[in-house]
């Protein structure tokens, strides 16, 4: 019976060929696992905006709830509080899965625009009736969506429920 087995060379090469495999491999999974955390985290703003949508229609009322954001941190409730009963008493979505730090120290991924409190909207389209320019009503905190000093984005919610993200550079 002549038994065959492995050479240590062989088995180094085999080694090493795997090696070189996963290297190469591993910044694409990265970027992927990347592009899935931006995705969700546009989920999370998409879903804000259809329980902002529901706030704004309950009632007729057909305003932008006042809440407070980073400009001024007084301006009136967080925009969680406000609109947790819209989204079945869930905090998840207010969490960016890219966000290590916001979450945990505020309780949201997400920072809400103060410019828009209590602004009137258009009862058909949900869009803002006096304000001309496009402006987002909430947006990622900070850049969440890529290192520092690289290309990023970062995610917006536009009304009606209109998820955009725009690159930026950040330092």
């Amino acid at each position: 019976m002549n038994k065959k087995f492995f050479s240590l060379l062989e088995l180094l090469v085999a080694v090493g060929v795997i090696a070189i495999l996963a290297a190469l491999a591993f910044p694409v999974f990265q970027h992927i696992q990347t592009k899935s955390r931006q995705t969700f985290c546009a989920n999370n703003l998409r879903q804000i905006g259809l329980a902002l949508q529901m706030y704004a229609q309950e009632g007729s009322r057909f305003r932008l709830p006042v809440c407070a954001g980073a400009l001024d941190r007084n301006a009136g409730p967080d925009s969680m509080k406000v609109l947790l009963p819209y989204l079945n008493h869930s905090a998840t979505v207010f969490r960016c899965p890219a966000d290590n730090k916001y979450f945990a120290q505020d309780g949201s991924s997400y920072d809400w625009n103060i410019m828009v409190n209590g602004k009137e909207i258009d009862e058909k389209e949900l869009i803002m009736k006096d304000i001309k320019l496009i402006m987002p009503v909430m947006f990622d905190t900070d850049n969440f969506h890529g290192p520092a000093g690289k290309l990023s984005s970062k995610n917006y919610l536009y009304l009606p429920a209109n998820v955009k993200t725009e690159l930026l550079y950040s330092n």
